[in-house]
């Protein structure tokens, strides 16, 4: 009797899932179809010093060039920037235009010879439906005293 009812149960929130969560399939669907392709570097920052318009080295004023010399002198060199993600709906069929796909949560981690180097989490993202895309800026920190001293120039 117990194994009829439960038996039931499922059965019947089976039908529910099925036909009275639509936009929940149709969302599964648009996020399994998504693309993912990597885009720019911008908001490049060493030592608290942007440096998206140096050039060269006349191009760093006294200031900046304090800032820098006190982080080596420190025996660190943060660095922090932005990889642009970009994600795509494809066009092909088998998704749905007014859908769109949201990412909850986009655990990433960057490994170079098997060794963590940098990891982050990004939240929330909204993919739009098929056939548009959305850049996704994923922020870094690192120290490049320590990734290069650790060997990671080689």
């Amino acid at each position: 009797m117990k194994t009829k009812f439960l038996l039931l149960s499922l059965f019947i929130l089976s039908l529910t899932f099925q036909f009275g969560c639509s936009a929940v399939t149709e969302t599964l669907r648009n996020a399994e179809r998504l693309k993912f392709k990597l885009g720019t570097v911008d908001n490049f920052y060493l030592a608290g010093v942007k440096l998206k318009n140096v050039g060269s080295l006349r191009d760093i004023n006294i200031l900046d060039g304090a800032a820098l010399i006190a982080a080596f002198a420190t025996g660190q060199m943060p660095a922090r920037f932005n990889v642009n993600l970009i994600a795509k709906n494809p066009d092909s069929p088998g998704g749905s235009t007014e859908t769109n796909s949201l990412i909850k949560q986009l655990d990433w981690r960057l490994l170079i010879d098997n060794k963590n180097i940098v990891n982050g989490s990004v939240s929330n993202i909204s993919v739009p439906g098929v056939g548009q895309q959305v850049i996704i800026p994923i922020p870094i920190s690192i120290d490049l005293l320590k990734f290069f001293g650790d060997g990671g120039y080689e």
